[in-house]
């Protein structure tokens, strides 16, 4: 244990740059490793050495020297010194593959370069244990000490409580008599109230008699409570109603037959058929006929009265003749202003063409509204925000004096599906204006 105590340790330095950047003492012997990777002992992200490089490998107890023909360096060994090229060439370092390894002493120090970093060493002495810190036995105290008085006594207090209260509890009886199934129920028969005793039924008796009594009997407290007023205007509505039944289709539909059936529309639709037509049920009807080529309509007891429907007549083959059919032909002017852009990667007047091309989509939203309003007229000045790739990002109204949100969507849902001619190197706003008027 006391040799293994006296080995010294590596003491690495790191400079990059003309630059110390990393110093370091290696407590544990291990091995020592650079590179880019994070498990590395030194970091060095900007070298050329692999991910990870094993410089000082750590084998049976001694330090060995790892380095391949890119590295240069020179090592004092106690005999003086050599550098790496030299300990090739003496055989003092032994080639396996394409690295070289050469044992250290305890009393070796150099240097190795690879690119523009330089890597010191050097072996030293481990430093002395720090001592541990003692503290004061009056500092120290004991387990007593660190207990919180407060919440111990809180504690214990509510242990206490609740402790009394289950022991009070378990030693109470149950009262006699009491039912454990009816405990789910006892609020309910607190809050429900009593129930009112239902009135006896009356007998058969009296329901025969309130049966037997004269309706006129039953209705006289009714008709008692009537005023005069009231019993007139009941008969003049009966007589209303008897009119009514008595002329116009409710007449034809309770007309009789003429050979005393039940009725012209009972015996039409009888038993579900249809064998009958209606002009012939409506000859056999008492008063009712139907007119065939011109002849003269008339009832039993009618005398010189006709019946006629007026000057209205149809005459022909039965078309009518209406016109052709005319639409009013409404036409919007649409005039396209100059275009404005926000920078000078984009060609103006390209995209002037590409809107023109599609300036009459444009123009169908306005007479599509100027047909509804003719008195439609305005400026709109639309702001496109053209993306890398030539569609339409955004679509905005700057300016709108038309005053329709209906061309304002129309315009705006026949925009959205663009593709420029133009690749901007960024998002570019172009600001198209458009004067709407009707035509002529």
């Amino acid at each position: 244990m006391a040799a293994r105590a006296e080995q010294k340790i590596l003491r690495i330095g790191i400079i990059q740059g003309g630059k110390i950047v990393e110093e370091r003492l290696v407590k544990d012997r291990e091995d020592v490793s650079l590179g880019s990777g994070p498990k590395n002992t030194f970091i060095i992200p900007a070298s050329k050495l692999p991910k990870k490089f094993t410089l000082f490998e750590l084998k049976g107890g001694q330090y060995h020297l790892s380095f391949n023909d890119e590295m240069d360096g020179r090592i004092s060994a106690g005999k003086g010194v050599l550098d790496l090229a030299s300990l090739k060439a003496q055989n003092l370092a032994r080639k396996k593959g394409k690295l070289y390894r050469y044992t250290l002493p305890e009393s070796a120090k150099g240097k190795v370069s690879f690119g523009d970093v330089t890597l010191l060493f050097q072996f030293v002495a481990p430093p002395p244990e720090p001592p541990k810190m003692v503290l004061p036995k009056e500092a120290r105290g004991g387990w007593a000490k660190s207990i919180d008085k407060v919440f111990t006594a809180i504690l214990v207090v509510s242990l206490v409580v609740h402790v009394s209260s289950a022991t009070f509890l378990h030693t109470v009886p149950l009262p006699e008599g009491y039912d454990l199934e009816r405990a789910p129920n006892r609020f309910a028969d607190l809050i429900v109230p009593d129930r009112e005793e239902t009135p006896p039924a009356e007998g058969p008796g009296e329901e025969e008699r309130k049966r037997e009594e004269p309706k006129e009997a039953q209705e006289e407290p009714e008709a008692l409570d009537r005023t005069e007023e009231e019993i007139a205007e009941a008969a003049q509505a009966e007589e209303v109603q008897e009119a009514v039944r008595e002329e116009g289709i409710l007449k034809i539909i309770g007309s009789r037959s003429a050979d005393g059936g039940r009725g012209v529309f009972a015996d039409l639709l009888k038993d579900g058929g249809t064998s009958e037509g209606l002009s012939e049920a409506l000859a056999r009807s008492d008063g009712v006929r139907t007119a065939r080529g011109g002849e003269d309509v008339r009832g039993p007891g009618d005398g010189d009265r006709r019946s006629d429907i007026g000057d209205v007549s149809t005459e022909g083959a039965g078309t009518v003749d209406r016109g052709a059919r005319q639409e009013t032909q409404v036409r919007g002017g649409i005039e396209q202003g100059a275009i404005e852009a926000d920078t000078t990667t984009v060609d103006a007047e390209q995209i002037g063409r590409y809107v023109r091309t599609r300036q009459q989509a444009i123009q169908a939203c306005y007479e599509t509204e100027l047909r509804r309003n003719p008195q439609l007229r305005g400026r709109i000045l639309l702001c496109i925000a053209i993306s890398t790739n030539g569609r339409v990002a955004s679509v905005d109204f700057v300016e709108d004096t038309v005053g329709s949100s209906a061309v304002a969507n129309c315009v705006r849902s026949r925009v959205r599906p663009w593709v420029f001619p133009v690749r901007p190197p960024e998002e570019t706003t172009v600001c198209v204006p458009f004067i709407f008027a009707p035509a002529g």
